[in-house]
């Protein structure tokens, strides 16, 4: 009988509650549902922002090549043309050929310049004077007649981009000299002044004399390579005896040609270049996704360097052509 009573006793209590959680307990939960709200998965970004983000880097990224090519492989490509144009215009003196006047077809050696107090040293000329020709050296404007001929001679110089081989002319002193050898033979000049905008013009030329103006850009930095500030003239006067002038130069030359300007027709070879380059960064990247890393760069890599190569001298030539 007491044994039925005790087990009636254990069945009347209640049972027991669900425990309360302890801290520890607690803390563990919060610790779970951290972990299972940052594995959960991240709303993708928009496509208008994946492409605006690509196109602000790929934009950057381009533009420090640029400065890169302009600041340092620029130079790299004067020596080589200068090296070309050199070679060139030493076998015309050889045989008599080289230009004389007249209509000379753009980029062609006209003659040869040095002057150790100016740092010249058998810098080549070329024909023409817009962005494009003086990416080899130093041009000749072509209205006017080839040094050593009666009348004015100018040649235009950079002062930074491109080995800058104008980039010293400003040191010229009066009584410097200047030797420049042409077609017609080697003719001695004299710097009379360095002339800046608003200084006087120097004295013509007599009838049967020659002047010779260097002209270059001042005022140029790494920081203000669209916009130098104004050009400098190294007016000299010429020493030897002239010889004649050949007919038929031009009277006048492009805007592109003149100092100060740079060169508008090279926005749309520049148009061209930047899709041509898109296309093969994305064949390469196809290439080697389907055929393997090492062999599809070992082909693209070449295509594109030589395309970021084409973008960049394009590019350049919009600037001053006196930079």
């Amino acid at each position: 009988m007491t044994a039925i009573k005790e087990r009636d006793a254990e069945r009347a209590e209640p049972l027991p509650g669900p425990s309360r959680p302890t801290p520890r307990r607690l803390e563990l939960h919060r610790l779970l549902a951290r972990r299972a709200s940052s594995r959960a998965p991240r709303r993708p970004a928009g496509a208008a922002t994946v492409i605006t983000a690509w196109a602000l880097g790929t934009l950057s990224v381009l533009t420090l090549w640029v400065l890169f090519f302009a600041l340092v492989l620029s130079s790299l490509q004067e020596a080589h043309g200068q090296h070309n144009l050199y070679a060139k215009f030493r076998e015309q003196l050889s045989k008599q050929t080289a230009p004389l006047g007249g209509v000379i077809r753009p980029g062609s050696p006209v003659a040869l310049i040095s002057a150790p107090k100016l740092g010249l040293k058998d810098v080549v000329v070329a024909e023409g004077t817009d962005s494009g020709d003086l990416e080899k050296g130093p041009g000749h404007r072509r209205d006017t007649v080839l040094p050593g001929q009666p009348g004015a001679s100018v040649i235009y110089g950079r002062a930074t981009l491109f080995g800058g081989p104008f980039g010293s002319i400003a040191n010229a002193h009066p009584g410097d000299k200047i030797t420049v050898t042409t077609g017609q033979g080697r003719f001695r000049f004299v710097v009379q002044d360095v002339r800046r905008v608003g200084d006087p013009f120097p004295l013509p030329a007599p009838a049967n004399g020659g002047a010779l103006t260097l002209v270059t850009s001042e005022g140029a930095s790494i920081g203000n390579l669209w916009r130098p500030q104004h050009p400098l003239y190294v007016d000299a006067v010429l020493v030897s005896k002239a010889k004649p002038a050949p007919t038929g130069r031009l009277s006048a030359v492009p805007k592109s040609e003149q100092a100060m300007h740079g060169d508008v027709g090279s926005l749309m070879p520049l148009v061209l270049w930047i899709p041509l380059l898109l296309i093969l960064i994305l064949a390469t990247v196809w290439a080697a996704l389907r055929w393997g890393a090492w062999q599809a760069w070992l082909i693209g890599a070449p295509l594109v360097a030589a395309g970021l190569w084409g973008i960049s001298e394009t590019a350049v030539q919009l600037l001053p052509n006196l930079t």
